[in-house]
């Protein structure tokens, strides 16, 4: 698994952000402090009933672990900017006036088609899916 190698630093953090130590998680989690401190290393792999302790103990799912933020992060961050510049870039071209109808020259709604082909806003204000 390529995100295994960073599980390790993962549950470091998060041992940290929650403020305990690894004698205390180790207890919380079953193992003992040497096995956490060989997880944190990356010295010993995780067993799976073990990585759900540790999704108890910090209470949050498998996948916050499994996620490679890396990668992940920016492609959300990027397209969150391109909604939000495409959504100013609507507003500041209608604001304070009525929006044309049909809503041909609006670039959120080109986005949209784009990013989901069943798009389709139609003329009253309502999205509608075409299936």
């Amino acid at each position: 698994m390529k995100n295994a190698s960073d599980l390790h630093k993962k549950i470091q953090n998060f041992r940290q952000k929650a403020g305990i130590t690894q004698g205390e998680l180790a207890e919380k989690v079953g193992l003992s402090r040497g096995a956490v401190i060989s997880i944190e290393q990356g010295k010993r792999k995780i067993a799976v009933e073990e990585l759900l302790k540790f999704c108890e103990v910090f209470n949050c799912t498998y996948g916050v672990f499994l996620v490679s933020d890396q990668k992940e992060r920016p492609v959300l961050e990027s397209k969150r900017k391109s909604v939000r510049e495409l959504y100013d870039a609507y507003k500041d071209k209608y604001q304070g006036k009525t929006p044309p109808y049909p809503q041909n020259d609006n670039p959120l709604d080109d986005y949209l088609r784009q990013v989901n082909p069943y798009y389709y806003p139609s003329t009253n204000n309502e999205i509608r899916y075409e299936q």
